[in-house]
C-alpha cells in the first residue's frame, strides 16, 4: 500500500472487511472518522462515527450520527493507506472536535503514583477515581481499532 500523506481534519474511511484481501482491495463496509490532531509523536487522536455503510463524502452525515466511542489514539491506518482519507477541511480547528475535553488515561495498580490522564494534549496525575469513562492511552494499531468497529456495529 502507498504510503499517504494526511492532515488535521482529514476525514477518512476505514473497511470493515474482515479478509485481509478485501481491506486491500478497500471493499465495503465502510466505517468513517476523522483525524482530530496529530501528536509530537506521529500517532493520531481520532474520532469514529456512527454512521457507516456504503462509501460517502458528505460529512454533515457523519457529523449529525455522533461518536461511536469516545476518542482514541492510532498509528499506522492512514501512513499505510489502509484507512483512506475521502475529504479534507481546510477550515478545521481541534475545537471542531472538542480537542479540549479529550481525555486519555494510564493508570496502574502496581504503581498508582505513576499513573496519569491526558486532557486536550497535557499530562497530569491522576487517581483511579479520575478514570471513570476515560478511554485508554494506548496507540491501538489499524486492525485492534477495525475490530473494536466491527464489534459494535455487529459486522460478521
Amino acid at each position: 500500500m502507498e504510503k499517504l500523506k494526511y492532515k488535521e481534519g482529514d476525514f477518512f474511511a476505514v473497511s470493515l472487511n474482515k479478509s485481509e484481501e478485501n481491506i486491500k482491495k478497500f471493499l465495503p463496509p465502510y466505517a468513517f472518522g476523522r483525524i482530530i490532531a496529530i501528536l509530537p509523536s506521529k500517532n493520531q487522536i481520532v474520532e469514529f462515527f456512527r454512521y457507516f455503510g456504503e462509501m460517502e463524502n458528505n460529512t454533515d452525515i457523519f457529523l449529525k450520527s455522533g461518536r461511536l466511542f469516545n476518542p482514541v489514539s492510532t498509528a499506522g491506518g492512514l501512513y499505510s493507506g489502509r484507512w483512506r482519507v475521502i475529504k479534507s477541511d481546510p477550515n478545521y480547528n481541534r475545537e471542531d472536535a472538542k480537542f479540549s475535553q479529550i481525555k486519555l488515561g494510564k493508570y496502574s495498580d502496581d504503581f498508582p503514583h505513576l499513573s496519569q490522564i491526558w486532557i486536550g494534549g497535557k499530562t497530569y496525575p491522576a487517581s483511579k477515581e479520575d478514570f471513570k469513562d476515560v478511554e485508554p492511552y494506548i496507540i491501538y494499531a489499524p486492525q485492534q481499532l477495525e475490530q473494536r468497529l466491527r464489534d459494535i456495529l455487529n459486522i460478521d
